[in-house]
C-alpha cells in the first residue's frame, strides 16, 4: 500500500508517471512531463488511477520544475567524457547558462518560466534518465548525490536584478528587443487576443483577425529569428481544423513546438536544405503523434517558410498557401491539399479561381492530427527568385483572388501588406455567376467567413 505522506515530491512524480505508462502502454513520458509543465488541464493526461491522479494533483508545477532543475545540475556535474550520461549536453548547457547569466536560487524558477525552450530541453533529459533508459545510470545514486555547488545554485539568492536582461546566451536573445509574437506564443495568449498584428525587424510582418462569423480564433502565427544567427528566420501559419474539435489547441501547440525546435537547431544546418527538411519532418512526426494521442482528436494545417542566407524552404501540410512576388508578378509556391485542388488538376473544375466557390472548398486531404500519417510538401527556392514571401491561411485565399492579392501587395507599403490582406479578406465579397447546369458552386463568398491570417517576409537585397 502506497503511503503518499511519506513520499518525497520526486517519488510522487515518479509514481504518477510510471503508473500512467503502466496502464497506457503507448504513453510518451516526454509528453506527460510537457503537459504538466505547459498545460493547465494536465491531469487529464495522467492515468485514471485515482491514487496516481491524487498524488499528481498534490504537486505544483513549481515543484516539478524544481525537481527537473535539481537533476539537471546533478547530471551536469556527474557526466564526463569517460562516463557520459544521456542528456548531459542539455544539462551542461543549462549550467553554463546559469553561470553566464548569474542566475541562482529563486531567480531560476521565473527564468525557466520565461524561457520554455530551456525548460523543455532539461525536461527531456529528465525523462530520458528516469523513465526511458533507466539502465544508463543508477537513479538511487543520482537522487542522493549532493554537491555544495548544487546547494549554492538552488538556495542562495543573489541580487534581484532583471532576469531577462541577463539572458544573453543559450536559446534567448533579448538585447535587440522583445519579439512580441514569440512572447504571445510562449505565454499562450495569442489566440485569446483574437486579433493581432506583429512585426520583427523591418522585414517580417504578420496580422490575424477572427473574422465576422467565427467566435474563436484558430489561426496561430509565428515570426522568429534564430537566437544565435539572425540571418535565419522562420514564418509559420497553423490553421486549426474546426471539424475535428479544439483546432485552436492543435494550432497553438504546433506553433509552440516548432518555435522550440527552431531555436534549438544548430545554425550551421541552415546551409543544408536537405538536413533542415529532415529535422523538420521528424519534429512534425512527433507533433502529429502527440496530437493523435489525445483522447479527443484535434488537428491543424501547417505552413512555414524557413529563410536562410541563400535559400528559402517552404513546407506545407493542408490548404494554407505560400506565394512569392517578383517584379510585380505573383506565383503560388505551395500546393493545396484539398479535394478541390484534385478536382481542378483532373479537369472537373475549369479555372483555379472557381476552386474557392466550389461547395467542397473546405475539404482538406492532409493535416496534422487527423491520421497516423501525413504528407509534407516542400519547395526549395533560391532567394534571388523572389522579392516577397507571402503566407496566408485559407481565410484569405478563399475570399481574395490571386489578382486581388497581387494588387494589394503591389499598392501597399511593405510593413502594412499583411494587415491589408487580412482586412481585405474580411470586407471583400466575391460573386461568381452560376450556370444553370452547375449544382456544385456557390454564387457568393462573403468576406470574413473564417479566421484570416497573413505573414510576410521582404527579401532585402
Amino acid at each position: 500500500m502506497i503511503n503518499e505522506t511519506k513520499m518525497t515530491e520526486l517519488e510522487k512524480l515518479d509514481y504518477a508517471i510510471l503508473k500512467t505508462m503502466e496502464v497506457h502502454k503507448n504513453a510518451d513520458p516526454v509528453y506527460l512531463i510537457e503537459a504538466i509543465l505547459f498545460l493547465d488541464n494536465f491531469l487529464m493526461y495522467i492515468t485514471s488511477s485515482g491514487r496516481a491522479r491524487d498524488i499528481m494533483s498534490s504537486l505544483s508545477k513549481e515543484t516539478v520544475i524544481k525537481e527537473i532543475t535539481k537533476q539537471a545540475l546533478k547530471v551536469s556535474m556527474l557526466s564526463s567524457d569517460e562516463r557520459p550520461i544521456p542528456g548531459a549536453r542539455e544539462c551542461i548547457n543549462f549550467l553554463k547558462c546559469l553561470k553566464a547569466c548569474q542566475i541562482k536560487g529563486k531567480d531560476i524558477l521565473p527564468f525557466l518560466k520565461e524561457n520554455p525552450p530551456i525548460l523543455e530541453s532539461i525536461a527531456k533529459s529528465f525523462v530520458e534518465l528516469r523513465y526511458k533508459n533507466r539502465n544508463f545510470v543508477d537513479l538511487k545514486y543520482l537522487d542522493n548525490f549532493s554537491h555544495r555547488a548544487i546547494s549554492d545554485y538552488l538556495y542562495h539568492l543573489k541580487d534581484k536584478t532583471d532576469i531577462l536582461s541577463r539572458a544573453k546566451i543559450f536559446n534567448i536573445k533579448m538585447a535587440s528587443g522583445i519579439n512580441e509574437c514569440r512572447e504571445d506564443i510562449i505565454k499562450g495568449v495569442q489566440l485569446q487576443k483574437g486579433n493581432v498584428k506583429y512585426s520583427l525587424g523591418n522585414a517580417m510582418f504578420a496580422s490575424s483577425l477572427i473574422g465576422k462569423r467565427k467566435k474563436t480564433q484558430e489561426d496561430s502565427v509565428l515570426l522568429i529569428e534564430h537566437p544565435n544567427n539572425r540571418d535565419f528566420k522562420m514564418l509559420v501559419i497553423a490553421d486549426g481544423v474546426g471539424g475535428h474539435g479544439k483546432g485552436d489547441e492543435a494550432s497553438s501547440y504546433t506553433v509552440r513546438k516548432i518555435l522550440s525546435w527552431f531555436e534549438r537547431i544548430n545554425p550551421k544546418y541552415f546551409e543544408e536544405s536537405d538536413r533542415i527538411l529532415s529535422k523538420l519532418e521528424k519534429e512534425l512526426v512527433k507533433i502529429n503523434d502527440s496530437l493523435n494521442s489525445k483522447k479527443d482528436r484535434r488537428a491543424t494545417t501547417f505552413l512555414c517558410g524557413i529563410v536562410g542566407k541563400k535559400e528559402t524552404i517552404v513546407a506545407s501540410i493542408g490548404d494554407s498557401r505560400a506565394y512569392i512576388t517578383k517584379n510585380n508578378e505573383l506565383q503560388q509556391v505551395s500546393r493545396d491539399d484539398s479535394l478541390v485542388q484534385e478536382y481542378y488538376e483532373n479537369g472537373y473544375i475549369r479555372t483555379k479561381d472557381d476552386m474557392r466557390f466550389h461547395y467542397k472548398s473546405n475539404h482538406i486531404t492532409n493535416c496534422l492530427g487527423a491520421n497516423d500519417d501525413f504528407s509534407l510538401n516542400y519547395y526549395v527556392l533560391d532567394n534571388s527568385q523572389y522579392d516577397t514571401l507571402i503566407l496566408v491561411s485559407d481565410g484569405v485565399s478563399d475570399c481574395l483572388s490571386d489578382s486581388q492579392i497581387m494588387a494589394i501587395t503591389a499598392q501597399t507599403p511593405k510593413e502594412e501588406i499583411a494587415n491589408a490582406l487580412v482586412m481585405a479578406a474580411n470586407r471583400t465579397n466575391s460573386h461568381r455567376q452560376k450556370q444553370s447546369y452547375e449544382t456544385y458552386y456557390y454564387e457568393d463568398i462573403y468576406g470574413g467567413k473564417d479566421n484570416t491570417t497573413a505573414a510576410i517576409y521582404h527579401n532585402r537585397k
